[in-house]
This record gives structure tokens, C-alpha cells and sequence, in this order.
């Protein structure tokens, strides 16, 4: 990872959030999102991005193990946002667009958002993203939003029918420095909107990378298969599912998986 050539675009770019003076690389660690609670609880200040080349026990959603080999992209960043605490799960949505965008301005790769923060080609997972956050007396202390992509990494057997790389879907290798700094530069962009109150807009803007709504879908929850139409997800960011009885369910974040049918 050429850390000096990202840091030096960076700064070209002049990004006002994730800047090359808050960038902390590690070769090797166990988990980027762990080092970021750490920092966080230190006093690093918002827009630290911690980033390192391999993670030996990424997580993802629900605690799930998240492989992270050597090529890929394996971030977590320290966010200090002064909003009210219902409007945390926007960051699902600024996350997730954030690498969609991104990829498919550089590659032009057929990307899309899944609820609540996946991105995937075809039904395949490229990237995912954890949201954390630590709140005391209805005041965010920090959140940290961790962010994992496939990109040159070769994916293991036992993933292979439900996760893709950028390497798969194109074909070729690319240069892993350019995919994470473009990132970057769409969540700088998003991130101040964030923080700027335009919740609605981004929200908007995401369902416009999305495939699944109005699709018919199903939920895993606690080993229960629930079926129904995804019609809409609203502004606290929760899944809307029309039953078959015509009933409307909302399903918040963190509690099912998705699949498309």
C-alpha cells in the first residue's frame, strides 16, 4: 500500500474530513474498527481513518467474521458527529453509497446498494460496511464507520457462491490506492452533507443505486424466512416489507439479512 501517494492525492484533492494528517496505516492488525474505538476513546480527532493491509479478525454485521486479506480494502474511520441519535442509521446509506459511487466511476461496473449497507454485483457482496458508536446521556460521543471491499483479493471457496471482487467482475487487477482514495473523496462529500442535515437527499440518491425495491424478497430472522415486497425503505432507514397478507412490516438495521429471490 502506497501510503505517501495517498496521502499526497489526498491533499491535492483537498479533502476536509478524511485528511492525509488523519491517516493511521498498519501493515497487519486484528481489526481496524477495534484500533478506531481505541483512538476514538483517546481523543483522535473526527476524520481519523485507520487503515491497514491485512486484518486478522474483521468483523462485519451481527459479528460475523469478515476475511481480509492482503488486497483488498480494510478500513475504519473515527466520526464525532453533532446530530441527533435517530439519524445514526443514515450512515449505513453514506457508507455503502460512498463505494458504490466510487467503483463505478472508475470501473463503470453494474454496482448496487443493499439494505442496509452492502454493496453488490449481481447477488454477489463486494463490500460491506459496520456501524458503530458509543452515546452518553443522548449525546454521540464518537461513531466509527468500518468499511471492507474486495477488490484484488482472491475470495476463499467457502464464500464464492455469495461474495465477488473487483479482480472478478473485471477481470484484471487495479490499482488499490485509486479505488481507496476515490472512496474517500465520495465520503468527504457525503459525510458533510451528513453532518449538514440533508438526510432525505441522501437517502434519496441511494435508493437510486438500489435493485431490490419493489422486488419481492425475503428476511432471515432468527432461522425465520420471512417473504414480502420491499417497498420502501424510510428516513430513520428502515426496511418496508409488504407481507402477503398486505400488511406493511418495518424491519430496522441490524436485525436480518437480505436476499433477493
Amino acid at each position: 500500500m502506497d501510503v505517501q501517494y495517498i496521502s499526497t492525492k489526498l491533499k491535492e484533492n483537498s479533502v476536509s474530513t478524511f485528511s492525509a494528517e488523519r491517516l493511521v496505516f498498519f501493515r497487519e492488525v486484528e481489526s481496524t474498527q477495534d484500533i478506531a474505538k481505541e483512538l476514538a476513546i483517546m481523543g483522535f480527532k473526527d476524520g481519523t481513518v485507520i487503515l491497514a493491509e491485512a486484518q486478522t479478525k474483521g468483523r462485519g454485521r451481527m459479528n460475523r467474521k469478515w476475511l481480509s486479506p492482503p488486497g483488498g480494502i480494510w478500513f475504519s474511520t473515527i466520526l464525532r458527529p453533532n446530530i441527533e441519535i435517530d439519524r445514526l442509521p443514515i450512515l449505513n446509506f453514506v457508507s455503502s453509497l460512498a463505494v458504490t459511487k466510487a467503483v463505478k466511476r472508475l470501473y463503470g461496473l453494474e454496482v448496487y446498494c443493499k439494505w442496509p449497507n452492502d454493496v453488490v454485483v449481481g447477488n454477489k457482496k463486494l463490500s460491506g460496511s459496520l456501524i458503530e458508536a458509543e452515546v452518553l446521556h443522548n449525546s454521540i460521543i464518537y461513531s466509527i464507520i468500518g468499511i471492507g471491499v474486495n477488490v484484488n483479493n482472491e475470495i476463499p471457496d467457502e464464500i464464492k457462491e455469495s461474495s465477488t471482487s473487483i479482480l472478478e467482475a473485471l477481470g484484471k487487477r487495479v490499482k488499490i490506492e485509486d479505488l481507496l482514495i476515490e472512496i474517500l473523496l465520495q465520503l468527504d462529500k457525503l459525510y458533510q452533507e451528513f453532518i449538514s442535515g440533508f438526510y432525505i437527499k441522501i437517502l434519496n440518491e441511494w435508493k437510486t443505486y438500489t435493485n431490490f425495491l419493489g422486488k419481492v424478497v425475503y428476511i432471515i430472522r432468527n432461522g425465520e424466512k420471512i417473504r414480502g415486497v420491499a417497498v420502501d425503505v424510510d428516513a430513520q432507514g428502515s426496511l418496508l416489507l409488504r407481507l402477503q397478507d398486505d400488511s406493511l412490516m418495518r424491519i430496522r438495521h441490524g436485525e436480518m439479512s437480505m436476499r433477493l429471490i
